[in-house]
C-alpha cells in the first residue's frame, strides 16, 4: 500500500515513538520501510530528512549524509537538502570549511527558485562566523536586507539569533543598525497583522 503526504504527521509521530521505545535503529528500519512505498516527492524528501536525523542520532554520519544526498538528487532544484548538507558538515562533522560549498549551492538554488533566500543566508552567516569570515557575514546581511519579501514568498522571517555572536568591530556598525531596525519593523508589522480582526 502506498502512502501520501497526508500520512506524514502520523508517520513522524510513530517514528518518534519507536525511537524512544526501541531506539534509533528501529526507527531507521521503520522510516526505510515507509520510504520504500512512498511515491510523493514532498513526502520522500521529509522521510529522507527524518532518516538522516535518526542516522545522526545513531552516530552513523556517513549514512546520514547518504540520505541527505539522496534527497538532493530527487529534488535537484530544492535548496533545502543542500542547506541540510551544509548543516551536517558544519555541526555533525564539525567542519565549517566543508560546509561552505554546500551552502553556496543552496544559495544559488534559493535565488533561482525565489524562495528560502533569507533562510539560506542566515545559515551562511552561522558558518561564516565559525570560520571568522566576516566579509561573508557582511555580504549575507546585505543580501538578506535586499531579498524579496511578501506573503507569497516562501521564506523565514528576518532572523536575528546570530547577531550576538558577531564580535564587536568585525562587521560594519551602520549595517548592523540597519539590520536590527529592519528586524524590529518586521516584528512590529507581524504583531499588527495578528491583532487585526478577521
Amino acid at each position: 500500500m502506498t502512502v501520501s503526504i497526508d500520512d506524514y504527521r502520523e508517520i513522524q509521530l510513530h517514528g518518534r515513538f519507536i525511537s524512544k521505545s526501541s531506539g534509533c535503529e528501529a526507527a531507521i528500519h521503520y522510516i526505510q520501510s515507509i520510504l520504500d512505498r512512498a511515491k510523493d516527492e514532498d513526502l520522500r524528501c521529509l522521510l529522507l530528512s527524518d532518516l538522516a536525523m535518526y542516522y545522526t542520532k545513531a552516530e552513523m554520519p556517513e549514512d546520514a549524509e547518504s540520505a541527505i544526498r539522496q534527497a538532493a538528487e530527487e529534488r535537484p532544484n530544492d535548496p533545502l537538502p543542500w542547506c541540510t548538507l551544509a548543516s551536517h558538515h558544519h555541526h555533525t562533522r564539525n567542519n565549517p570549511d566543508n560546509a561552505v560549498n554546500f551552502i553556496e549551492t543552496a544559495l544559488q538554488k534559493a535565488k533561482a527558485q525565489g524562495a528560502l533566500i533569507r533562510h539560506v543566508l542566515a545559515q551562511r552567516i552561522n558558518i561564516a562566523l565559525d570560520r571568522k569570515d566576516y566579509a561573508t557575514v557582511e555580504d549575507s546581511l546585505v543580501q538578506i536586507l535586499e531579498a524579496p519579501r511578501g506573503p507569497d514568498i516562501r521564506d523565514v522571517r528576518l532572523e536575528d539569533y546570530f547577531l550576538d555572536k558577531i564580535p564587536p568591530g568585525t562587521v560594519d556598525g551602520e549595517l548592523l543598525e540597519r539590520y536590527r531596525a529592519a528586524v524590529t519593523m518586521a516584528r512590529s508589522r507581524s504583531a499588527e497583522a495578528q491583532d487585526k480582526p478577521d
